[in-house]
């Protein structure tokens, strides 16, 4: 069996934030698998707000994930995936306690690390593009560096999706016109959340090929 995680912030605000890149992804994946037996759904809260365009999670993928409601925990779901069962997992806390749920989930499913793979945003790679890694330090990502320090190894396969940096300034008082923090934080244009949902999902779904076979 397979663990994807998606990470990203939890939370009505940080849906669509370029930092939630990983948690989009594994949405749109879901969202192409189908529907299936969910068992308990939990409480799905106030959906009347959401839509297609503007979610990270839409009321359709969102219905397929089985709910927890504290930040130890996480929204997962089964599904096969070019013939390999899956675990589609999406921690509900904050990106710097990622490590906490993946790591309760790991132990759940009993899931070698060789089989983890963690899909996150990735600020030194352009828009548009995706790289894959097995291993290696964090590079600066807190979701990241979270999920190393509680599953105890670094040894587990990435899928980062490129956000970019932000424009130069052109400020001698600053290095960009926007900090880092509030660019990762930052919402998706519509026509980048249409990439993240046709030409990079393609790309993932190309990795995640490679990595099962």
């Amino acid at each position: 069996m397979w663990m994807l995680v998606g990470l990203g912030n939890y939370g009505e605000k940080y849906r669509i934030t370029k930092h939630n890149a990983g948690a989009i992804v594994v949405s749109q994946l879901v969202e192409g698998l189908g529907d299936g037996d969910m068992g308990d759904m939990g409480d799905m809260g106030d959906m009347n707000d959401m839509n297609e365009s503007s979610a990270w999670l839409t009321q359709k993928s969102l219905s397929r994930f089985s709910l927890r409601h504290n930040p130890s925990s996480y929204h997962m779901v089964e599904r096969e995936m070019f013939n390999q069962r899956c675990v589609f997992v999406v921690p509900c806390c904050y990106m710097n306690n990622s490590g906490i749920p993946v790591a309760k989930a790991v132990r759940k499913f009993n899931i070698e690390l060789a089989n983890l793979v963690v899909i996150h945003d990735d600020l030194d790679i352009d828009l548009g593009r995706v790289k894959s890694r097995l291993g290696g330090g964090a590079g600066g990502h807190n979701g990241i560096e979270s999920v190393i320090k509680h599953v105890g190894s670094a040894n587990f396969k990435r899928i980062k999706v490129g956000i970019g940096r932000p424009v130069r300034s052109q400020s001698r008082d600053m290095d960009y016109d926007i900090s880092i923090a509030n660019w990762v934080l930052s919402p998706f244009k519509r026509d980048e959340l249409a990439m993240l949902r046709s030409a990079i999902l393609h790309e993932v779904n190309i990795r995640l090929k490679q990595f099962f076979h």
